[in-house]
C-alpha cells in the first residue's frame, strides 16, 4: 500500500511549503513543490496540499501578481505532473485497471439521494479515528488552552460545558446509527488487533477463527475516541473563530497562516474520502497535519503556567496516552507480521515438499495477488475473489466444511495472548 510512503513524502513537502509560506524562500518553494509532485504521483489526493497552499498564500500576502504567481506554482506543477503521467500511461497502454475507481465512486456517491446521510456517518467515523490517534496531542493542546484561562472562572466553565455537550452529542450518534464499539472503519484496525486477516475463512466466510480483543478493551478505545473527537471539535471551533477574526482584521500572521495551511490541507484531503468512502488507513496523512496545526496554534498559550501542577498533569496524561498507543501499535504490528511470516514459510515449504503449484492453492490475498493477479479475472462462486484458479488447497486460520487438514503450523500472539495456528486444508473428494 502507498499510504505510508505518501504520508512520509507529504510531511517533508509540507515542511518546506510551510517555510516558504513564512519566509518567502524560493528554495523552499521549489523543493516543496518537487516533493509534493512525487507524493501526488504516489497518491492522487496529494493535489489537495498544493491547493491548500495556494489559498493560504494568497490570504496571507494579498491578491498581487507576484503573490498569485508564487501561490499557484505548486498547484499548477503538481496537477500538470499528475495529468502528464496519466496521459503517458494511457498512451503506452499501462494505465492500471482500477486507476479511476475512487473517482468513479465519488461521482456515483454525488448522485446518490443518501449523500448527506452517508457523509454524516463518514464524518463521525473520521472524528472517532482522528480523535483516538490525536488524543495525546489534543490533551496537551487542551491543557494549554485550559491553563490560558487561569483566573477566568467563566471561561473555564464555558469550556467545560462545551466539551461536555460535544461528548454527549458524539456519544448519542453511534447508538442512533446502530454503531456501538470501535473499530468502525474497517481494513487495518480490526477486532483482533491489527490486520487485515486476508485468508479465505476469516475474510470471505467471516469465520470467527481468531480470538478478538475483549469488549472491555474496545469500550475503552471507544471512550478515548469519543473524548478525542470532542477535543478535536473544540480545537477546530477555536481555530475557526480565531482565523475568522484574523482574516476580518486582515492580520493573518505567520503562526495562524501555518495552522490554516495545515488544517485546510487536512480538510481538502478528507472531503473526497467522506463523499466516496474510506478505509481507516486513508486517515494516516491528516494525523501529522492536524497534530502540527493544533500544537502550533497553542504554542503561545499559558507559557508562564506550563510548569505548574496543572500543566504537569496534562503532560503526564498525554505521555501515558502516547505510551498506550505505542504498546497497541507495536504489539499489534508484531502479531500481524508473525502470522504472515508463518503463512509464507508454511506455503513455501508445503509447495516444495508436496510438489504443489501456485495455481492449485488459495494462499490468501497477498499470495495469490503476487503470483496470479489478472485485471481480467472472473470470480467463481465459492472461491475467494483474489485470483484463485484452483482451490484444491487453501490456507486458513481454522477448519472449514468440505476440507481436511493436511498441515498445521503454530505461532504465538501477544494481543490477545494465545497460541494461534495456520492450516493448509485439502478439498475433500466429491461423492
Amino acid at each position: 500500500m502507498t499510504d505510508v510512503p505518501f504520508t512520509a513524502v507529504m510531511i517533508v513537502a509540507t515542511l518546506f511549503l510551510t517555510r516558504c509560506l513564512n519566509q518567502h524562500s524560493n528554495f523552499d518553494l521549489w523543493l516543496g513543490t518537487l516533493l509534493m509532485m512525487i507524493a501526488t504521483l504516489n497518491r492522487q489526493l496529494g493535489i489537495t496540499i498544493p491547493l491548500a497552499f495556494t489559498v493560504t498564500f494568497i490570504l496571507k500576502n494579498g491578491f498581487t501578481r507576484q503573490s498569485i504567481g508564487r501561490a499557484l506554482l505548486p498547484s499548477v506543477m503538481t496537477l500538470g505532473a499528475l495529468l502528464a503521467l496519466q496521459q503517458w500511461l494511457a498512451a503506452t497502454d499501462r494505465l492500471p485497471a482500477l486507476y479511476s475507481a475512487k473517482t468513479d465512486a465519488m461521482m456515483s456517491a454525488l448522485e446518490s439521494p443518501e449523500l448527506w446521510v452517508d457523509a454524516a456517518g463518514q464524518i463521525f467515523v473520521v472524528l472517532l479515528y482522528l480523535g483516538w490517534f490525536l488524543l495525546p496531542v489534543l490533551v496537551l493542546c487542551f491543557g494549554r488552552i485550559w491553563l490560558g484561562t487561569k483566573g477566568k472562572k467563566t471561561s473555564r466553565l464555558r469550556l467545560l460545558a462545551m466539551a461536555l455537550l460535544c461528548f454527549i452529542l458524539l456519544s448519542i450518534i453511534p447508538w442512533h446509527r446502530g454503531l456501538y464499539l470501535m473499530p468502525l472503519g474497517g481494513n487495518i484496525i480490526i477486532e483482533s488487533g491489527i490486520g487485515p486477516l486476508t485468508l479465505h475463512d476469516t475474510l470471505i466466510m467471516q469465520a470467527n477463527h481468531v480470538p478478538v480483543l475483549s469488549n472491555g478493551f474496545w469500550f475503552a478505545i471507544t471512550v478515548f475516541s469519543l473524548l478525542g473527537g470532542t477535543l478535536l471539535v473544540i480545537a477546530g471551533g477555536i481555530f475557526a473563530l480565531r482565523t475568522f477574526r484574523t482574516l476580518w482584521s486582515n492580520e493573518l500572521d505567520s503562526n495562524h497562516a501555518t495552522s490554516l495551511f495545515l488544517i485546510l490541507s487536512a480538510l481538502l484531503y478528507l472531503l473526497p474520502l467522506i463523499i466516496a468512502g474510506l478505509f481507516d488507513r486513508y486517515l494516516l496523512p491528516p494525523i501529522p497535519l492536524l497534530a502540527a496545526a493544533f500544537v502550533n496554534l497553542t504554542t503561545k498559550e499559558a507559557r508562564p503556567t506550563a510548569l505548574s501542577k496543572e500543566g504537569r498533569l496534562f503532560s503526564v496524561v498525554s505521555v501515558i496516552l502516547l505510551g498506550l498507543l505505542f504498546v497497541y501499535a507495536i504489539g499489534g504490528t508484531r502479531d500481524y507480521l508473525t502470522w504472515n511470516r508463518t503463512r509464507w514459510a508454511m506455503i513455501d515449504d508445503f509447495m516444495r515438499s508436496e510438489h504443489v503449484t501456485v495455481e492449485e492453492i488459495d494462499g490468501g490475498f497477498e499470495f495469490n495477488g503476487l503470483h496470479l493477479y489478472s485485471p481480467h479475472y472472473q470470480r467463481e462462486a465459492g472461491k475467494s475473489w483474489w485470483w484463485v484458479e484452483e482451490d484444491t488447497f487453501i490456507v486458513t486460520f481454522g477448519v472449514v466444511p468440505g476440507y481436511s487438514i493436511v498441515r498445521e503450523d503454530s505461532y504465538q500472539q501477544w494481543f490477545p495472548p494465545h497460541r494461534g495456528a495456520l492450516f493448509v486444508l485439502e478439498k475433500k473428494p466429491t461423492e
